[in-house]
């Protein structure tokens, strides 16, 4: 069965999607000094790496290439090949005095004429004593994905993954779903992890949730900073966050257009339950593309586009406002960093317009659900006060009010902050949060470090500046401030203060001349 699943993941990939995958093969394979180098001057060569073979280092060109290639296709990428056995322009790391191996990577097959003429150009080349090539193609990969000890999908919980890409087929994968399942991966081989991230990914886009696929990538991130001493593990924190801006920015094209006008994104959701769905959709893609905006590691015209798609979506889409429960308090934290990279002057309407939502709940409902909310528990908060039959407690507890009134402080919004304060304790809301050890908890995958912070205190009045509560003095110096605010979108019950402050100081970009 898992050979049939990793089939259909080789078949329906594309070439930029294989390239974490490929990386982590590579990886797990005994390669070292590992380059990425595809782009408009990769002079045949998509990758680059070392490996020592029979005692002696040799230098690696690779070419990648998806799906089935055919005679014509072959004639093309030969050419490619060409280049790669010869031609030493790479990258510094490319060492042109060690022996040459040229590979060309297909994730299907050589079809038609392509395999017997390229079986004959390599005895062509053979016989001429020149530089050959070998071919990786689908069924050795296949091979690779599925038996190899080191990084296989046969050494995993094969029923639980499985199950996660049943339901995901389905229609009824969840965030939640997702979150729990890759708890394992905390504790797992890394290049099993990316082998398995990137199938689940494919397979989540396939079925119109790239949101979702970005959302394991992130996943998969905090399997690399829960293993800081395994083998590689910066490598892979480095493929995680590749694999998370490939889904990011797919979702960024295809809801581009949609996200000026309501009606617009309202056709591209599911015609089932549109005003409970909607508001989800903007909040995942705001989340989404706020983390993008934030991430150093993108070209600025890719954060720009982010950051000015989440300022859309917070001046032309109210479902943004209305967050269900306190597990999308990161999208509203996201929404308004994003919109924040680009000048911000959607933030603070924005935060108000949650604020008076958040308070509504409070005064004429039952509040908000938890975090640890589940999407059934959501709607009947949404709707259930105007049904007799449904009974629930007032909660008095909010997350999404701490992560609101720390918005304000670190934007410098001392109206809306002030006010904030006085309707919250008018109501008898209590912001809450949790503080963790993330080297016990481990962003969700561990039991462990936790601490609860049941009343979080607020200064009543505005002060030159922070401390404006006890937790904005707790700091992760553990890792680099997006990997921590990224890590800690899967608890969705903390956030680390100080790492946004040093994001939102560093992240600011001139928007475009149409923002």
């Amino acid at each position: 069965m898992l050979e049939g699943v990793v089939d259909h993941y080789l078949q329906n990939v594309t070439e930029r999607e294989f390239d974490a995958p490929l990386l982590a093969l590579l990886a797990a394979s005994g390669f070292f000094d590992i380059h990425k180098i595809h782009g408009a001057y990769e002079f045949g060569k998509d990758f680059i790496a070392k490996r020592q073979d029979d005692g002696r280092v040799r230098q690696y060109s690779i070419q990648s290439k998806a799906g089935d290639i055919n005679t014509a296709a072959w004639r093309e990428i030969r050419a490619q090949v060409d280049e790669a056995r010869y031609n030493t322009i790479a990258h510094p790391s490319f060492d042109s005095t060690m022996e040459r191996v040229a590979v060309l990577v297909t994730t299907g097959r050589l079809v038609g004429g392509a395999a017997p003429d390229a079986q004959q150009y390599r005895e062509f080349l053979k016989g001429r004593g020149e530089i050959g090539f070998d071919v990786w193609d689908q069924d050795l990969l296949r091979q690779w994905l599925v038996g190899d000890p080191t990084c296989g999908l046969a050494g995993g919980l094969t029923g639980d993954f499985l199950a996660v890409l049943g339901a995901i087929d389905q229609g009824t994968v969840n965030q939640r779903q997702l979150e729990r399942h890759t708890r394992t991966w905390a504790t797992a081989p890394l290049p099993r992890v990316a082998i398995e991230v990137a199938v689940v990914a494919e397979r989540l886009r396939e079925n119109r949730r790239s949101d979702m696929a970005a959302f394991a990538a992130i996943c998969a991130l905090r399997a690399a900073r829960s293993q800081p001493g395994a083998k590689n593990a910066e490598f892979f924190a480095g493929l995680a966050r590749q694999l998370h801006a490939a889904y990011g920015l797919g979702l960024l094209e295809q809801y581009r257009a949609a996200i000026e006008d309501p009606r617009s994104l309202l056709n591209e959701v599911s015609p089932l339950m549109p005003h409970i769905v909607y508001p989800i959709v903007c909040l995942r893609l705001v989340e989404t593309w706020g983390l993008l905006a934030l991430q150093l590691g993108l070209s600025e015209p890719e954060r720009r586009a982010c950051a000015e798609a989440v300022s859309t979506v917070l001046s032309s889409q109210p479902g943004v406002e209305r967050p269900p429960s306190d597990g999308w308090a990161h999208s509203v934290l996201l929404g308004a960093l994003g919109s924040w990279v680009v000048g911000g002057q959607s933030v603070e309407r924005y935060l108000e317009a949650v604020f008076v939502w958040l308070l509504d709940r409070y005064e004429d409902g039952w509040g908000l659900p938890s975090s640890e909310a589940t999407e059934t528990e959501e709607i009947e908060f949404l709707v259930g006060p105007p049904l007799l039959h449904v009974e629930k407690k007032q909660r008095s507890h909010s997350y999404l009010a701490a992560v609101l009134l720390d918005l304000c402080v670190i934007f410098g919004l001392p109206r809306l902050y002030e006010q904030g304060v006085g309707d919250l304790q008018a109501l008898g809301v209590v912001p809450t949060l949790l503080l963790a050890d993330e080297s016990l908890a481990r962003w969700g995958a561990g039991e462990f470090g936790l601490r609860a912070i049941t009343n979080a205190r607020y200064a009543a009045k505005w002060t030159d500046g922070p401390p404006f509560a006890q937790h904005h003095l707790a700091r992760v110096d553990t890792i680099d401030s997006w990997d921590a605010l990224a890590l800690s979108t899967l608890p969705r019950n903390r956030h680390p203060f100080q790492a946004i402050v040093d994001l939102a100081l560093a992240g600011k970009i001139e928007p475009s001349e149409n923002i």
